[in-house]
């Protein structure tokens, strides 16, 4: 693996018995990067995170021609392995903070568990690094926090608890699976903040999930997007946004409102619906729904080069005209 990869994955299929979820899935994630996932509800973008974090559904299994975390071939570890090198080196914060958080359980008990657990410290240096981290994610009285239950919190209170928890045992990657969801614009615009301070000022490589990519555009340096299971497109933010090669892409775009749009102006939409079956062809999935489509396009298709680090997986890549259309 290269020394700069943190993780390095080649040809990821995700199986539920015989159903194609995540089909083909190269990618690389490098140091000090700060990656978005884009794509509508189906496209696999959590199940992809549940892949990488060794906690899929009972049933769904995964098969790779290389799976490779912080150096480790997770193939050859057992699921205990594979769940505590994760534990040990990723940090994660969910989109559903009222359920993460165990309403029985103070703060202060479920903030150190991983921290003790993995044999990063005592009970009181948990404590006292729990304190700290609350204070660095924005809490004036981390006391009281951690003696707070979750129920007695606020949807963005919750939220820096769990930013805070996934900081516990110094992560090298931390994934946010939505992390804004039912937050009102103010405190999404603080977490977010958040986020890109911890990725600039200490390094933390950052996988954000997310279905807006106009708040990718604005917070992430590497962005993928994903469709049906595929990854179409990956590659620096300002290509992926001024000069999108994969028709998805674009037509993600098209749909985030401007502020020129007037009062008379309909609201852009993707026709049709992202499957759930049939993710095993080879040719492009998107085909059904894609303005462009030819008859090339039911032909397997392969990643494409459009530069150096900017991937697309289409028969035919939109050209400088199309992307302005």
């Amino acid at each position: 693996m290269d020394s700069a990869n943190l993780v390095s994955i080649r040809n990821l299929t995700v199986l539920s018995g015989q159903r194609v979820l995540i089909k083909n899935l190269d990618l690389d994630i490098r140091e000090g990067e700060l990656i978005g996932v884009a794509g509508e509800s189906g496209s696999g973008k959590t199940m992809f995170i549940l892949a990488m974090l060794n906690v899929l559904p009972e049933g769904v299994k995964i098969t790779s021609d290389r799976f490779e975390l912080f150096g480790k071939d997770c193939r050859t570890l057992s699921s205990s392995e594979w769940r505590s090198l994760v534990g040990s080196h990723i940090g994660f914060v969910p989109q559903n903070t009222m359920f993460y958080l165990h309403p029985m359980m103070k703060i202060k008990k479920q903030i150190i568990d991983s921290f003790v657990s993995h044999k990063k410290g005592t009970k009181e240096q948990g404590l006292a690094r729990a304190a700290e981290l609350l204070r660095r994610v924005g809490f004036d009285d981390p006391e009281r926090v951690l003696n707070s239950y979750g129920w007695e919190l606020s949807g963005g209170m919750r939220q820096r608890v769990n930013i805070a928890m996934a900081l516990m045992n110094n992560p090298e990657i931390l994934i946010a699976d939505e992390p804004t969801t039912a937050l009102d614009a103010a405190i999404q615009r603080q977490i977010l903040d958040l986020f890109k301070d911890i990725n600039e000022n200490e390094g933390v490589t950052i996988l954000m999930v997310s279905h807006d990519l106009g708040m990718l555009h604005a917070y992430s340096n590497m962005n993928m997007v994903m469709y049906a299971g595929r990854m179409v497109e990956f590659g620096p933010s300002e290509d992926i946004f001024n000069a999108p090669a994969h028709p998805y892409t674009k037509a993600l775009l098209d749909v985030i409102p401007t502020l020129s749009r007037t009062a008379d102006d309909r609201l852009v939409e993707i026709p049709g619906f992202v499957p759930d079956s049939g993710r095993e062809v080879e040719s492009c999935i998107f085909a059904d729904r894609c303005p462009y489509a030819e008859d090339i396009c039911r032909q397997p298709v392969s990643m494409t080069h459009i530069a150096a680090h900017h991937l697309c997986l289409c028969a035919k890549p939109l050209t400088g005209g199309d992307r302005n259309e």
